[in-house]
């Protein structure tokens, strides 16, 4: 595994809406009403609550525009941003039984490939292409399955926000969005998901904390320590809330690591700090490649595809 392979950072999305099998992503269509304004609204509410985080000052009066993740998803992505400058994101995604969940949300630009590239009508959802005509696709599975192929297949496969060429083709890519152990861990998230502590609304946003980005690489603790979570369990859950809450409000480094494509690829990222939506942490991650930006992803989805060392 070589070093410029293990610098990617952890990135984007999709949480709690999985599932087995690559899904394509339109991200320049607006949603249609009234999923539009209903997620306006939500997204609107949630805007005001994170007013409470000077981190987020540049939310305040953002102008917010929704955009569907892609057919079948039933999920949405709502840009923020200032003077046509993006600002920040929301992942949205509808549930069963009705309303909507909050997957994720972060700060600053996110998905830089797009800025340079534009969908098509011509081309199925899901592609762009460039000023050069170069077409490419967007495949998302989980927040640590999300990638940018190019048509020219020998150009192989980026990682979505650090642009780093991965070491594995598209068919290795299928094959890990289609394998057993994805689908065994989807089941397991889908099961404490399905808790109503785990499922808490978000209403109010209770406390938050930070501390200064790291990095993540100065320091491998994944090598030789275990790791704070071992189980995927409820009480495992909000033990390991205790730990990052208390770990964070002292100052201490705690590193986020998943591997993925067999172990062939490993993400790596400093935790930044949380928010605690009322029951739910949404755990902080930097995004190395991108020294704003910022991630914050529901710390029962992480506890899913990777581990916590100290």
């Amino acid at each position: 595994m070589n070093a410029r392979t293990k610098k990617l950072a952890v990135l984007f999305v999709l949480t709690l809406t999985l599932f087995a099998g690559a899904k394509h992503m339109n991200a320049e269509a607006p949603a249609e009403a009234p999923a539009e304004q209903q997620l306006t609204e939500l997204a609107e509410q949630w805007c005001k609550q994170l007013a409470a985080d000077p981190s987020f000052a540049t939310w305040r009066g953002a102008k917010l525009s929704v955009y569907p993740l892609g057919p079948g998803t039933h999920s949405w992505m709502v840009i923020l941003s200032q003077q046509e400058e993006r600002v920040g994101y929301f992942i949205i995604h509808a549930v069963e039984n009705g309303g909507y969940t909050l997957g994720e949300y972060g700060l600053d630009p996110y998905i830089s490939l797009l800025d340079s590239f534009e969908q098509q009508t011509s081309l199925l959802p899901g592609t762009y292409s460039n000023e050069n005509n170069e077409a490419a696709a967007f495949y998302y599975i989980h927040p640590f399955l999300a990638v940018y192929a190019s048509n020219n297949a020998a150009e192989g496969l980026y990682e979505l926000f650090s642009s780093e060429q991965l070491p594995v083709t598209i068919d290795q890519f299928k094959a890990e969005a289609q394998s057993s152990s994805l689908k065994a861990k989807q089941a397991e998230l889908q099961a404490l998901t399905n808790n109503k502590i785990a499922t808490a609304g978000l209403s109010r946003l209770a406390s938050f904390a930070h501390v200064e980005p790291f990095d993540s690489f100065s320091s491998m603790p994944w090598l030789t320590k275990a790791s704070l979570n071992q189980n995927y369990s409820l009480k495992e859950l909000n033990i390991l809330k205790a730990q990052i809450i208390k770990a964070i409000q002292k100052d201490e480094q705690l590193r986020y690591v998943t591997e993925q494509y067999k172990e062939a690829v490993l993400f790596a990222s400093s935790v930044t700090g949380y928010h605690q939506w009322d029951e739910q942490l949404y755990v902080a991650l930097s995004v190395p490649e991108h020294q704003t930006a910022v991630r914050y992803i529901p710390l029962s989805v992480l506890m899913a595809y990777g581990h916590f060392y100290r």
